[in-house]
């Protein structure tokens, strides 16, 4: 068993020994990648009914889930948001039957603010 062990630990030494010698160099490479964003067009989509889920409102365009955010803005829901709902809806299977239709909340989301115009009017130009 000794012997067995002794050859073992040998042959790995002699590999390693020859690896060292052999002048072959390692280099590691960091794989560096850029995320991609595609960004989608901004459409706004507002519910035309909604329902209380008992945390927030929550309604759907096509497949997709919002719910009403600051300033009475309606925001796409994420997983957490949606889920929630979900459990809503198993204890509420006729909730579109008392669904509030959507007359209050139709605002669209704010617009980004363009560059600020100037004022070409000069004051000393105003006529007595």
């Amino acid at each position: 068993m000794r012997k067995k062990c002794l050859r073992v630990c040998t042959l790995s030494l002699a590999a390693g020994g020859l690896v060292l010698l052999s002048g072959c160099q390692l280099t590691v490479v960091e794989a560096r990648r850029t995320p991609v964003v595609q960004e989608e067009p901004l459409t706004v989509m507002i519910p035309e009914t909604y329902v209380y889920d008992g945390v927030e409102y929550v309604g759907f365009v096509g497949e997709r889930c919002y719910y009403l955010g600051p300033d009475h803005v309606w925001l796409v829901a994420d997983r957490e948001r949606l889920m929630r709902f979900r459990g809503y809806e198993r204890v509420h299977p006729d909730w579109r039957t008392h669904a509030t239709r959507n007359e209050l909340y139709r605002k669209p989301p704010p617009k980004t603010p363009g560059p600020l115009k100037k004022d070409n009017k000069k004051k000393d130009d105003k006529k007595d």
